[in-house]
């Protein structure tokens, strides 16, 4: 815990800070009003695992099993494949898992 090291006192202090300015501030926010950045950010939040899952093994087989490709084709590849494989393993696992489990769920609530 603390052992007088100022540095640490430094980060509490900063913590508190920070802790304090965001709960000051998030009071004003509020959802953006635009139709459009309301679906994208509706698409990015379902698509969102896929993403996770899959950004690390799309930008590796993107810089590193197509180094011999021009560079252009390479931000291409990886910027579609950045797409289509979380929209593919949602709709191939996800989705389905997901259905499943609700299915399987029912049979434990109760009448």
């Amino acid at each position: 815990m603390f052992d007088g090291n100022p540095d640490f006192l430094a980060q509490i202090h900063r913590a508190w800070i920070f802790a304090l300015v965001l709960g000051v501030l998030i009071v004003q926010f509020h959802e953006i009003p635009l139709a459009s950045v309301t679906r994208a950010a509706h698409l990015v939040a379902k698509y969102s695992y896929g993403i996770y899952v899959s950004h690390v093994a799309v930008f590796w087989f993107a810089v590193s099993r197509l180094s011999h490709f021009p560079a252009g084709l390479r931000l291409v590849a990886g910027a579609v494949l950045s797409v289509l494989v979380p929209v593919a393993l949602y709709h191939l696992v996800e989705h389905p898992c997901i259905r499943l489990g609700s299915r399987y769920a029912q049979h434990f609530r109760r009448p």
